[in-house]
């Protein structure tokens, strides 16, 4: 366990309420002292697992290193990813660690972590899939920091500047359900 002085490194972490958040937060709070609200001046990290909120940009400053996993590939930064590779039919899916800043699935990628997608594929499957998928990644990223390694960077870019939102949601799944209405079962 990677220590400073006699004390653990401090990490702010937001999750939202899942089985595999709570994985990934058991993990950070045997490794990290663990914050869950933002209440020091300084952080060593910020950790973004599962989160659907944007994180002030103020907060994002006052850690070492910020870090979101998100859980599509950098083709479908933002929201919506899970629908629209399969309204796409891509072959592969992925997830992607990438750092912090203040536009939504913005900065630099330090990895992305790709899987086949199965042609018969529901949105929940592929969901619950990615979810799975990021908690690996998580443990490989939060492995490296604690043995104070240098992390990886690749060579991949967001597939646009402009996320997808909440109603681009709305949209492509509107058209999934009237061709491929059994995605959503």
């Amino acid at each position: 366990m990677v220590e400073r002085g006699i004390s653990k490194l401090l990490a702010l972490m937001y999750c939202k309420a899942s089985p595999i958040s709570d994985l990934a937060k058991e993990f950070a709070e045997r490794n990290f002292k663990v914050y869950y609200e933002d209440t020091e001046p300084r952080y060593d990290i910020l950790i973004s697992f599962l989160n659907g909120y944007i994180i002030p940009k103020e907060t994002i400053d006052k850690c070492d290193i910020a870090l979101n996993f998100h859980t599509c590939p950098p083709a479908y930064p933002g929201t919506g990813g899970y629908s629209l590779a399969i309204f796409n039919r891509d072959d592969m899916f992925g997830v992607t660690c990438h750092h912090l800043d203040e536009k939504i699935d913005h900065g630099e990628i330090i990895e992305v972590e790709w899987f086949e997608l199965l042609g018969t594929e529901s949105i929940l499957g592929l969901l619950h899939r990615a979810h799975i998928e990021s908690l690996r990644q998580f443990y490989r990223i939060m492995t490296i920091i604690l043995n104070d390694q240098t992390l990886p960077t690749c060579d991949y870019g967001w597939g646009r500047e402009i996320p997808y939102t909440r109603k681009d949601l709305w949209v492509i799944n509107n058209k999934l359900r009237e061709i491929r209405p059994e995605v959503f079962e």
